[in-house]
């Protein structure tokens, strides 16, 4: 646990709840979604509710606190987490690329004429992931109704 953790707990971050996030190794931009299950552990002695759940995955930059991919992604939803026990959610966390609806949109073809195949693979190469990017950092914060800051957790995925 870092230090950061370690003072927002004691100072009741997360609402007395823990939340640990699990991952596959590995995703792909083909992908529809990356798939992730979290697990809340409970306040010892109170249930608590969990108002929603903020995703973000993003280039792990350790250098400097802005980063050239970041994606947010928030799901509303209620978890009952009862106390001194443990609940385990599903969640589906879509992808902010749809590369199929990308290749159909721009022109191809022989008989495209030459600026129109030149402006589409303008817009196709900012219309792309960032593909040059091996490893991502993935951090939820779920929200705990009451408390002032939310239960956390982060983890990396490898992209390819």
């Amino acid at each position: 646990m870092s230090l950061f953790n370690a003072v927002r707990k004691l100072f009741g971050g997360g609402g007395g709840v823990d939340v640990a996030l699990i991952t596959p190794q590995t995703f792909t931009w083909r992908d529809d979604s990356i798939p992730v299950t979290l697990t809340f552990t409970g306040h010892a002695s109170e249930s608590r509710t969990i108002e929603s759940l903020r995703f973000t995955l993003e280039e792990p930059n350790q250098d400097s606190e802005r980063h050239t991919f970041s994606y947010p992604w928030e799901s509303v939803q209620t978890i009952e987490v009862p106390a001194g026990s443990q609940t385990t959610v599903d969640v589906e966390i879509p992808l902010p690329f749809d590369l199929d609806a990308i290749d159909e949109a721009l022109p191809t073809g022989p008989d495209t004429p030459m600026a129109e195949r030149f402006l589409g693979s303008l817009v196709r190469s900012a219309a792309r992931p960032p593909e040059h990017i091996s490893r991502y950092r993935l951090k939820v914060n779920a929200k705990v109704q009451g408390a002032k800051l939310g239960a956390s957790h982060s983890t990396n995925i490898r992209y390819g």
